[in-house]
């Protein structure tokens, strides 16, 4: 009998646990559990994985994994020993907030205890921390309703299934199922249907997904207008270190889709209005990926930040309580967002007095694209 399983994980083992003290096990070398005659079971110590080496169906299983440890079977052992492994690896996986993969079935083992989100996030609950924002604007609108459109549904089944729609249609409320009609079905219907605005109702914890693509991108009499897609999600998930570390990376592979001119990771609302993109907001979020033009126009992003498959920029901050305004310096002041007339602010307080409601919007003085308006 010769069988591996391995536990993935977000957090390295606590090997001082007293349950895995009798196993006997050490964090630094393999360590030997069990050896009669000529079989033996062999845990080894934690490794550190990449992205691109998580399976799908551990992604969907719990988020923000860095570890993995190797159980291996070796020998000519009797059944037994597979359900001795498999006690093991559960217990790993209990300690160190993960799951037991079986890559010989392709099944996943979720300990007791183990759960994909940190707690419940219903509307009642006291872990429901407001609004977490993951936003796309991008210009290549005809290439993402040919191409982007499945890749990015594909992306969502296997990295966050929770945005995918209960519902989904054209207007409210949603006439299509997805249980019903199914996901090609979906996919057909993002790149074939003629309204620019697609109504999607996802589950919990996602809040909602918005997505705006018109024919081009570019001036109309109204102002600049360009393809949008955005996710909000529970706040109580980006407080999760794990839950970051998993929404950066999913927030990373859309960019790629998308091909944004810029993106940001948000623990509120975007300042930019749906797909009336008018300049960089003065009050720098969490993460941030820029595409061209603005990657020339601020050149210090482009010096400090990580480069993409695709030669975006990006950078990350340390935690979702850090924004990246500590690893750059600020963008010109003609590339930012004007402030929004139809607010007033008190300058003391910043509470909200009044909201006018004015049809123009005010544009930064460097404005990169065509327009903004017709």
């Amino acid at each position: 009998m010769s069988r591996t399983l391995t536990v993935f994980s977000n957090a390295s083992p606590e090997w001082n646990d007293p349950t895995l003290r009798k196993f006997a096990l050490r964090r630094t070398e393999a360590a030997l559990y069990h050896e009669r005659e000529n079989w033996q079971i062999v845990v080894h110590a934690p490794n550190e994985v990449e992205d691109e080496d998580i399976p799908p169906e551990v992604r969907r299983s719990v988020p923000g994994v860095i570890y993995s440890v190797l159980i291996a079977i070796e020998g000519p052992a009797p059944p037994s020993a597979f359900s001795t492994a498999l006690r093991i690896a559960k217990t790993i996986a209990a300690c160190s907030v993960g799951i037991v993969y079986d890559p010989q079935e392709g099944s996943i083992t979720t300990p007791k205890g183990v759960k994909r989100f940190p707690a419940p996030v219903g509307d009642d609950s006291p872990a429901n921390e407001g609004i977490v924002s993951l936003s796309w604007w991008f210009a290549d609108c005809q290439r993402f309703r040919e191409v982007g459109c499945r890749q990015l549904v594909e992306t969502i089944r296997t990295r966050l299934p929770e945005a995918l729609p209960r519902r989904y249609g054209d207007y409210e409320p949603p006439q299509y199922k997805l249980k019903v009609h199914g996901l090609e079905h979906f996919v057909e219907f993002l790149v074939e249907s003629p309204n620019q605005f697609v109504v999607w109702y996802p589950h919990e914890p996602v809040l909602g997904v918005s997505l705006t693509v018109p024919d081009r991108a570019g001036a109309t009499p109204q102002g600049y207008r360009c393809g949008w897609l955005n996710i909000d999600l529970n706040g109580a998930m980006f407080s999760s270190p794990a839950w970051f570390t998993e929404l950066v990376r999913f927030w990373r592979e859309v960019s790629i889709i998308v091909t944004p001119f810029y993106a940001e990771i948000r623990d509120e609302r975007a300042p930019i209005k749906t797909w009336w993109w008018n300049g960089i907001p003065s009050l720098l979020p969490s993460a941030i990926m820029l595409g061209e033009p603005y990657v020339s126009l601020w050149p210090a992003f482009a010096a400090n930040a990580k480069l993409a498959s695709n030669g975006l920029r990006y950078l990350v901050a340390p935690s979702s309580h850090d924004t990246v305004a500590k690893l750059t310096p600020p963008p010109p002041q003609d590339l930012l967002q004007p402030p929004d007339r139809r607010i007033e602010i008190d300058p003391v307080t910043g509470e909200v007095l009044s909201i006018y409601y004015y049809s123009d919007v005010r544009y930064p003085p460097m404005w990169p694209f065509e327009g903004p308006r017709s």
